[in-house]
């Protein structure tokens, strides 16, 4: 049932932005991202006021968005913004769900409903092993299978129930490309103190996407 009940669609994974990138490492990584790139560029000053002066274009429709959240709140705030763009993100994530790269909230609930037959395994091992407890006064040689049943059931319940019904929020081509693009960009990693005034804000933006804020302590 889980099978039957896992989309499957071709992988499309160009072109891909630096937002669509964030959204692969977390749901929240596209606001971050959004900003970082507007602080490098100016757009954004570092006490978090827009710039209306500066002109550069955004990246994408998403980090217009979060430029204008901005400016309409001089106050704002991650987690603001994050609320604020709920409606955009589930955009985003249609649209990567749609490319085979990410699954959606109805998708991943659906997969965990396709391994509600593994949960009546498990009661049915449960329930034969308190039948075989009461059994045993009567028939002492029902104690090995018990005891068999009793440590097929843990094991089930312990180690392949949360297995099936755990669901990543990335397809197997979602999490190979955002490794990818991390091993192909790791000269952007914050640790490796990469020169963003050469790169520009583009740069800036594609780091925090792939390796968290670590970028904006460096500009």
């Amino acid at each position: 049932w889980r099978i039957a009940t896992t989309p499957r669609r071709p992988a499309v994974t160009e072109p891909i932005s630096a937002t669509e990138l964030a959204f692969l490492r977390s749901d929240i990584a596209p606001v971050v991202t959004s900003l970082a790139g507007l602080r490098a560029s100016g757009r954004i000053t570092a006490d978090g006021r827009v710039d209306h002066a500066v002109r550069s274009p955004e990246t994408d429709r998403f980090a217009g968005q979060v430029l204008e959240r901005a400016g309409a709140d001089p106050g704002h705030t991650v987690p603001g913004l994050y609320a604020a763009a709920r409606d955009e993100l589930a955009a985003l994530e249609e649209e990567l769900s749609r490319r085979g790269l990410a699954r959606t909230r109805a998708e991943r609930a659906r997969m965990r409903w396709g391994a509600a037959p593994s949960i009546l395994v498990l009661i049915v091992g449960i329930g034969y092993g308190i039948y075989l407890l009461t059994t045993l006064s009567d028939h002492p040689i029902h104690a090995v299978t018990f005891t068999a049943v009793v440590l097929a059931t843990v094991l089930y319940g312990v180690f392949v129930l949360p297995h099936l019904l755990g669901v990543n929020r990335l397809t197997r081509a979602g999490r190979r490309l955002l490794a990818d693009r991390q091993k192909e960009l790791a000269y952007l990693e914050p640790a490796k103190q990469p020169a963003f005034d050469t790169y520009g804000p583009a740069a800036v933006a594609l780091s925090v996407a792939l390796f968290g804020t670590g970028a904006l302590w460096a500009i």
